[in-house]
């Protein structure tokens, strides 16, 4: 018997355009943020990804090399708009879920495993309800993390 991979709402107009605002803006956010991490050598080539680590060795360069003041304002900036961009995403997720926003958040934090999902309170889980994962149901029967497989 096959099943429906839908989960029973329908979106308006509005509601698509809503979202998929937000994971523009989110994804924006995200590039512009991702973009002022890169700096230019002398010869106006772009380095390699600098990374988050050695925050405190590239504090101790800037602030010997550059001004302290326009540096900070820049690596404050970048870090708003990497978070502002996660922001928009994160709400995305939330707004467009079926279910209230607690149990949106139960039903993330069940992805990892059947252990997880027990620990949150949503094993065992039917398909279509919150907490089921396809991978997490493994005779294939509809019904994830059950405490005796059949």
């Amino acid at each position: 018997m096959h099943q429906s991979l839908t989960c029973g709402f329908r979106m308006s107009a509005i509601e698509i355009i809503l979202y998929t605002a937000l994971i523009v803006v989110g994804v924006g956010f995200i590039c512009y943020g991702l973009r002022l991490q890169m700096k230019e050598d002398k010869n106006g080539q772009p380095h390699k990804w600098q990374g988050v680590r050695g925050i405190k060795r590239r504090y101790l360069r800037y602030r010997q090399l550059y001004n302290f003041n326009k540096q900070w304002r820049q690596d404050v900036k970048q870090a708003g708009m990497i978070c502002l961009g996660f922001l928009f995403l994160l709400s995305y997720v939330f707004i467009s879920s079926p279910w209230p926003v607690g149990l949106t958040a139960r039903h993330l934090l069940a992805a990892p495993n059947c252990a997880a999902a027990r620990m949150v309170g949503l094993a065992p889980s039917t398909e279509g309800a919150p907490g089921y994962y396809s991978r997490h149901d493994a005779d294939a029967d509809g019904i994830a993390c059950e405490p005796f497989p059949h």
